[in-house]
């Protein structure tokens, strides 16, 4: 079982993704290094983005080792083979103590919004999404600063009006389902005085799957992983390259259960437009060729070939379209879709 308080800035529940990537990345398989090793690890940068900062104590039964990012987050890592489990927790120094006398509460509602998403998750198109959230904080701002019961109730009443106009593009629970995905449970979060934590728990399988994927596409060798410590800085960041993959798979299937299984969101984003993130270095030919084509989510023929195994693929009809590839479906309007003949 892995196990990685945190202290320091964390501006994001998601965080919590980039912390597990270094954990499955990093966890060793082996008994730790002696303690010169370690005393040499803290000395040096282990790899662009973070660093060791102790040296191994033997008085710590725990064998625990810190790391800090370059953001100034703190990561403890230590490990319990009794179980094949990680568990990982973002603490952050703040709480209710912190709330402003005039908004109290302010910490523990902070704390249920980061599950909500970002830009990229649990929405269907934060651009169409974003200038409804704005006009509902300033609606907010003004039912702050207004004094008159029934001008507050009147401006209460718009804001749950917009805030309905807002959820047609806003996918539920998106974040939970990323997480089961990738086999984690028990994703939880809670609010005290002086702190505000994340936490979750999961499956430790990640790295012997990731090893054998990068071995089957010919991106490492056996060898590679014969040093499974945090030094081993190649296969590190390979491991993480496939991490990300892996959590992009779970996030866009999550994405493609909303649009297509749920017939009113489908109704209203009947097709996807093929389009490249920034960012790849080797496109695929067949990408080039298809990269800005709107079809509809049940063209199967097209999202299959697309993300066919003779070009690194997946055999499904969401992204990652090819390891590595940075394609993906950005949703398509039924207006847009109407205009293109693709639907009636």
């Amino acid at each position: 079982m892995l196990y990685a308080p945190i202290s320091g800035p964390a501006r994001s529940v998601l965080g919590a993704l980039v912390l597990f990537s270094a954990l499955f990345a990093c966890s060793p398989q082996t008994p730790s290094a002696p303690a010169e090793d370690a005393a040499a690890d803290t000395a040096s940068t282990v790899s662009a983005g973070y660093r060791r900062i102790n040296a191994e104590n033997p008085d710590d039964a725990l064998h625990t080792q810190i790391f800090e990012l370059d953001n100034g987050l703190q990561v403890y890592l230590t490990e319990n083979h009794e179980e094949p489990r990680f568990y990982a927790e973002i603490a952050v120094k703040a709480g209710s103590k912190n709330d402003p006398s005039d908004a109290t509460g302010l910490a523990h509602y902070l704390e249920h919004l980061l599950f909500k998403g970002t830009q990229e998750m649990g929405t269907l198109d934060y651009a169409a999404e974003k200038p409804y959230l704005d006009e509902i904080t300033a609606l907010y701002e003004q039912h702050f600063n207004e004094t008159d019961p029934a001008a507050r109730a009147a401006i209460y009443a718009e804001i749950n009006r917009v805030s309905q106009l807002a959820a047609q593009y806003a996918i539920p629970n998106e974040m939970d389902k990323l997480y089961n995905a990738m086999g984690a449970s028990n994703l939880n979060a809670h609010t005290w005085h002086e702190e505000t934590v994340y936490k979750v728990g999961g499956l430790a399988e990640f790295r012997e799957r990731a090893g054998t994927l990068l071995v089957s596409e010919g991106l490492a060798q056996p060898s590679d992983f014969k040093d499974t410590r945090i030094s081993n800085v190649v296969s590190n960041s390979r491991l993480q390259l496939i991490f990300n993959t892996n959590t992009e798979q779970a996030q866009t299937f999550a994405y493609w259960q909303t649009r297509v299984m749920n017939p009113r969101t489908l109704n209203r984003w009947p097709a996807a437009r093929f389009f490249r993130r920034p960012g790849a270095v080797t496109p695929r030919d067949r990408h080039v060729a298809a990269e800005g084509q709107v079809r509809r989510y049940d063209d199967f023929e097209f999202w299959l070939f697309q993300n066919a195994a003779d070009i690194g693929g997946f055999e499904v009809p969401w992204g990652p379209f090819g390891f590595n590839s940075y394609m993906t479906q950005q949703p398509v309007s039924r207006k847009e879709a109407e205009a293109l003949g693709l639907v009636r």
